[in-house]
C-alpha cells in the first residue's frame, strides 16, 4: 500500500497530461460513501476515475462526496477529528478545466501534527514521487531533486515521459511539508514539441558514461556535528552529455571562500524594536507603514517560540526567535513590493549586506568559516529571478561542517533581503580521525551511481533539448562515510 500523502494544488501540462472531462458534473449534493456512485453518476469516467484514485491515494474510507458545479468535487472526511493527530485530510477538493476538460487543481485540508521544523528533500521527492504514480499516470515523472522553500516546504517539478525518456522541462510543480505530505500540485501551461528532441543515435554506452562522471566528480572530506559523523561529500555535475561525454555544467555558479572571526561577536536581543530594524534596513518594508505584532507558539516537545511579524502593505516580515536562548531562527519575507528600487545589485553587494546582517544579528564564536556564495549572474536568468544566497559553515581542523549554521537569501534587484535561517552548531575539539581516502571514496561512490537518459535543457529559456545520462544520487542526497567507505542518505 502506498504511504498517505497529503496535496493541495495540481498541475499538469496542457498537452500531454491525462484527460480529464470536468462538463456534466452533477448539481452539489452531499452524500455517504454507500452513495459515492450515485453522487458521480453523471461525471465523465476519467472524473470518477480520478476522484476514486485521490481517495484511496489519502486514504479516506468514509467521506462524503459533494459535486459543485461544473468544475469541483470535494471529499470530506466524515472520520476527521480536529482534537487528534491525522495521517488522513479532513478534506480534498479537485478542480477540473472548463477550457480542455483536464484536472487543474486539487486541495487538501490537514489537522494537528502534520508539520516539523524544516523539510526533508528526499522524502519530499519520495512522496511526490507516490502521487504522480499513484493519481496521476505512468506517463510522468517527478525531478530528483526538491528545492527548499517558504514555510518549512519542498517544492518538486513535475516531468513528462516521451519516447520512454523522461523531459526536463516542467509541466507541474508539487509542494511537499515537512512531514512528507504533499500541499499542493499546480498545472502549468507547458507544452513539449517532440520534433525537438534528439534521437538516441550514437551516444555513450552507460559505463563510458560513468567514466566520464569518474573524471570530474569531486569529493570534499565534511563534519557531520549532529551525528558525530565524517563524511565525504560530492559536488558532482548533475549530468553528462550522452553523446559526448561533457560535464553539463549549472548555469548558476557558486564561490567558495574562507571567512575568520578574530572575536566572539556580541549576542542581540531580538525586540520589536530590532525587528523593524530588520524590516527597513535589509529587507527594503516602508519605514512609513510598518505595523508590529507579536505571539508565542509553545507545543510540547518544541521549542518555545516568540514571533514578530511586521507588515507593511502586502508585505508581510516574519522573524522566529527561541523563548528561552534568544537566538534568532529565521526570518522570513512575502510580497517583496515590485515598486523597490530595480537596480540589479552584484554579488559583492549582496555579500557585504549579509555579512553585515551576520554582524549585527548573529553572534559568531571565534574561529575558522567556510563561506559558500551562490548567484545568478545578470543575463543567466529574468531579472525578477536574480537571486544571491550565502551559506556559513563552521571549520573544525580544516573540516568544514555538512551543514551550514546561517543561510541567508537576497533578490538582487534592489539588494534586498528575502530570508535567514540559522541552527546551532556543536563544537567538536577532537582530533581528526583516520579516513579513507578521497580516491577510496570516489570508488564507492561510482559503484552506487546509477545513470538515467534524460533529455535536459542547457540553457533554462532553451527550447532545444539534448539527451543526458542524469545521475541518481548527488551531493543533496547522498554521502560517503569516511571512516567505513559506506554510502548513506542524509536522514
Amino acid at each position: 500500500m502506498k504511504p498517505f500523502r497529503n496535496v493541495m494544488g495540481i498541475v499538469l501540462c496542457t498537452c500531454i497530461l491525462a484527460t480529464i472531462p470536468a462538463a456534466s458534473l452533477p448539481k452539489a449534493a452531499a452524500l455517504t460513501t454507500n452513495n459515492y456512485e450515485e453522487a458521480l453518476k453523471t461525471a465523465p469516467p476519467g472524473v470518477k476515475r480520478t476522484v476514486k484514485l485521490t481517495a484511496e491515494y489519502f486514504g479516506m474510507t468514509d467521506i462524503t462526496v459533494n459535486p459543485q458545479g461544473s468544475r469541483q468535487v470535494t471529499l470530506n472526511n466524515n472520520s476527521f477529528d480536529s482534537n487528534q493527530t491525522n495521517r488522513v485530510p479532513s478534506s480534498v477538493s479537485l478542480f477540473f478545466s472548463e477550457k480542455d476538460n483536464k484536472l487543474t487543481q486539487l486541495t487538501t485540508t490537514w489537522g494537528k501534527g502534520q508539520k516539523s521544523k524544516s523539510a526533508d528533500l528526499e522524502h519530499a521527492v519520495s512522496s511526490a514521487a507516490d502521487f504522480v504514480e499513484s493519481v496521476i499516470g505512468e506517463n510522468f515523472t517527478v525531478a530528483k531533486q526538491a528545492t527548499a522553500t517558504f514555510e518549512s516546504m519542498a517544492e518538486v517539478s513535475v516531468y513528462p515521459i516521451v519516447k520512454d525518456i523522461p523531459v526536463q522541462k516542467s509541466v507541474g510543480r508539487i509542494l511537499v511539508d515537512s512531514a512528507g505530505n504533499i500541499s499542493s500540485f499546480y498545472r502549468l501551461n507547458s507544452t513539449i514539441d517532440e520534433r525537438s528532441l534528439p534521437s538516441k543515435a550514437d551516444i555513450l554506452s552507460s559505463e563510458k558514461a560513468k567514466q566520464a562522471f569518474d573524471k570530474q566528480i569531486k569529493l570534499e572530506l565534511a563534519y557531520d556535528d549532529e551525528q558525530g559523523l565524517y563524511q565525504y561529500v560530492a559536488l558532482p555535475y548533475a549530468s553528462i552529455d550522452a553523446k559526448t561525454g561533457e560535464a553539463i555544467v549549472s548555469a548558476i555558479p557558486f564561490v567558495d571562500s574562507s571567512f575568520t572571526v578574530g572575536a566572539a561577536t556580541k549576542e542581540q536581543t531580538i525586540s520589536s524594536d530590532t525587528v523593524k530594524i530588520m524590516a527597513q534596513s535589509f529587507f527594503g518594508l516602508n519605514p512609513e507603514k510598518l505595523t508590529a505584532s507579536n505571539q508565542r507558539a509553545s507545543h510540547p516537545n518544541e521549542t518555545p517560540l516568540s514571533i514578530h511579524t511586521v507588515s507593511a502593505g502586502k508585505q508581510t516580515f516574519v522573524v522566529r526567535v527561541n523563548e528561552k536562548t534568544g537566538e534568532l531562527l529565521s526570518v522570513e519575507s512575502e510580497n517583496l513590493s515590485s515598486q523597490r528600487d530595480s537596480t540589479l545589485a552584484t554579488p559583492a553587494d549582496a555579500k557585504k549586506k549579509a555579512l553585515s546582517f551576520i554582524e549585527q544579528f548573529i553572534p559568531l564564536k571565534d574561529g575558522d568559516y567556510f563561506l559558500r556564495e551562490t548567484y545568478a549572474e545578470s543575463g543567466q536568468m529574468k531579472q525578477s529571478s536574480n537571486k544571491y544566497t550565502m551559506e556559513l559553515y563552521p571549520s573544525i581542523n580544516g573540516v568544514r561542517t555538512t551543514k551550514p549554521i546561517v543561510a541567508l537569501s537576497l533578490d538582487l534587484n534592489g539588494n534586498v533581503m528575502t530570508s535567514v535561517t540559522t541552527r546551532a552548531h556543536t563544537t567538536s575539539t577532537a582530533a581528526t580521525p583516520a579516513v579513507i581516502s578521497a580516491d577510496e571514496a570516489k570508488k564507492q561512490w561510482l559503484k552506487a551511481l546509477e545513470l538515467e537518459l534524460n533529455y535536459v535543457f542547457k540553457d533554462p529559456q532553451s527550447e532545444e533539448p539534448i539527451l543526458a545520462y542524469v545521475a541518481s544520487i548527488t551531493a543533496h542526497a547522498r554521502y560517503v562515510n569516511a571512516i567505513s567507505g559506506i554510502v548513506s542518505a542524509y536522514q
